[in-house]
């Protein structure tokens, strides 16, 4: 069934990009050049040689400034990725290239300096100039991709221009030699390469480039990158369509607590059901409405984000809510946020001004005080009860090992001892308070299982309690932070969900649960979520799914019993 949900949504997604990825005309792209500010309009000009069309029409796409900006950034980000380098080196090393070929070549689009912002500097470069010969110019390459090493490329001036031209073997093999002769020696081939000092530099050009002449064109192509990465940049920034059916949607602002430098600003807005349309699969009908946001500080990007809510097809509210936290310094922001309906392609984009204020941190409590209060709740109940004690360290984020005592707190009646379990298998029971246990988890971290179950007099297990430990030693992990432990729940609220991703790796998304359906996607941080859980009897779950972009990585999950 949620494969189902997710097949239909990623068809609207599809549906989409369609639109997004067709090409830019001619026509089109000169109009919205001409709109660019000058900045923006000297970018495109010295990354032609490397950028790629579909980078260069997502560019023109974007509707604002910082959107420009924070591409300018994700652009020199891919490439350095693509490099295996950092800071932007990527950057600094191109626009190092282009002032000498501003300084060398005369002209930046000239086929040399093309090819030396695309493929650097080469290992040596050779002028050879003979009285038979126009001047000439051969470049050695270590190496380069797709050509191999020691790559000669062979440059000339040709007759009556003022820039060397790349030097084309295709066609008919005197012309493409009579190209190279001095307009003071005709046709009748007294011109000898051999007669001219280093002209054996440019016969191993004139052989190398005949090798490869069919490859030789891919020479000017921009360097590979991330097409996927390129194509989510649209679906990430907050772009109205002023074709699209709109939205009407209420918006209002709060920032309930603070921590430590920051302050937790929340976003509600309220979206009339009526205006949205479900979608369907198989027996599940849901609204599903995406968001993506941008906040902005001195009309630059500060952060962007993007969210998918689902809601059952029968929920009773008349508008249906969406929270967003994002942690901010004390300052003052705008907010831009693009809600839409992708069942029926409706939207609005909401802008409003944030005075994000300083609260004292006091006002949220800590992982542990919160734990805790929630089992001393859970100890007011009648009903037998038995809770592990969080350990203080797993609590600091840290880890645990050596001898550690694990204390359990007992409530109601019925309880008659405790069995205490380690990775699957028991190792004590005790019959008489205080159900304690100390455990040695040696000196080496690692993740550990700790179960407790209750027994009544007939040693029948009735309520029990299970955590694990080092979790944080998984290369790839997600974990719900609050609640952990919640036997009393219901109404809205909030969930805190942690990841940790592998060095190296990028994030997919964290979706979160409750029971079988889903309720969120969430592709930035912070992983924060409002659920609405039911007032209902019986157990039920939240269960958070992470995923890195690469797809042959397996997703990674955390889940909370409730109630």
């Amino acid at each position: 069934m949620t494969r189902a949900i997710a097949v239909l949504l990623s068809l609207f997604v599809a549906a989409t990009l369609i639109a997004e990825e067709k090409p830019l005309t001619r026509r089109e792209r000169k109009e919205r050049i001409a709109q660019l500010d000058e900045k923006h309009r000297q970018f495109l000009t010295d990354v032609e040689p490397i950028i790629i069309e579909g980078e260069r029409d997502t560019f023109l796409r974007l509707d604002t400034a910082p959107q420009r900006d924070t591409f300018i950034d994700d652009f020199w980000r891919r490439r350095d990725i693509a490099r295996g380098v950092t800071n932007f080196a990527a950057r600094a090393e191109y626009y190092e290239r282009l002032e000498f070929v501003k300084d060398n070549f005369k002209q930046v689009s000239s086929d040399r300096g093309r090819i030396y912002l695309v493929h650097g500097a080469p290992m040596q470069m050779v002028d050879v100039k003979c009285s038979d010969y126009q001047p000439m110019q051969v470049w050695i390459y270590e190496y380069i991709e797709g050509f191999g090493s020691e790559f000669v490329l062979l440059f000339y001036k040709p007759h009556f221009e003022e820039n060397y031209r790349l030097w084309n073997p295709f066609g008919d093999a005197a012309r493409a030699a009579q190209e190279l002769i001095s307009n003071e020696i005709d046709a009748s081939g007294r011109a000898d390469l051999m007669r001219c000092a280093k002209g054996e530099y440019v016969l191993a050009g004139m052989a190398s480039m005949k090798r490869d002449a069919h490859k030789l064109p891919r020479l000017f192509d921009a360097p590979p990158i991330n097409h996927e990465d390129v194509k989510r940049i649209l679906r990430s920034v907050v772009l109205a369509d002023p074709n699209a059916p709109k939205l009407t949607a209420d918006v209002s602002v709060a920032y309930p607590f603070g921590d430590g430098s920051k302050t937790d600003t929340q976003l509600t807005i309220y979206v009339p059901r009526a205006q949205l349309k479900t979608t369907t699969a198989g027996t599940s009908t849901l609204y599903t409405i995406e968001v993506v946001g941008e906040v902005l500080r001195d009309e630059k990007m500060w952060e962007r984000y993007r969210y998918r809510f689902d809601f059952p097809a029968d929920t009773k509210d008349e508008k249906l809510p969406i929270v967003i936290d994002r942690m901010l310094r004390p300052a003052q922001y705008m907010s831009r946020v693009k809600i839409s309906d992708p069942a029926s392609g409706a939207q609005t984009v909401l802008e409003t001004p944030l005075t994000v204020p300083e609260v004292a941190v006091q006002q949220k409590q800590t992982a542990e005080t919160a734990t805790l209060k929630t089992i001393h709740e859970d100890l007011q109940s009648t009903r037998a009860s038995l809770r592990i004690v969080p350990l203080t360290n797993e609590l600091n984020g840290g880890v645990t090992s050596g001898v550690q005592t694990i204390q359990t707190m007992v409530s109601g009646s019925g309880i008659k001892a405790v069995e205490f379990w380690l990775d699957g298998k028991k190792v004590a029971t005790r019959r008489v308070p205080p159900y304690t246990l100390d455990l040695d988890f040696g000196t080496v971290p690692r993740s550990r299982r700790i179960r407790v179950v209750a027994i009544d007099s007939h040693d029948q297990p009735i309520t029990g309690d299970e955590v694990v430990v080092n979790t944080g030693t998984d290369p790839f992990r997600v974990r719900i932070a609050s609640p952990r432990v919640a036997p009393k729940l219901s109404g809205p609220t909030r969930v805190e969900i942690d990841v940790r991703v592998p060095e190296g790796k990028e994030l997919g998304s964290v979706e979160l649960y409750w029971n079988e359906t889903r309720v969120a996607t969430m592709f930035d941080p912070p992983f924060v979520h409002t659920v609405n859980v039911p007032q209902s009897e019986g157990v039920g779950y939240l269960r958070a799914v992470a995923s890195l972009k690469e797809t042959d990585a397996d997703p990674v999950e955390d889940v909370v019993m409730v109630n």
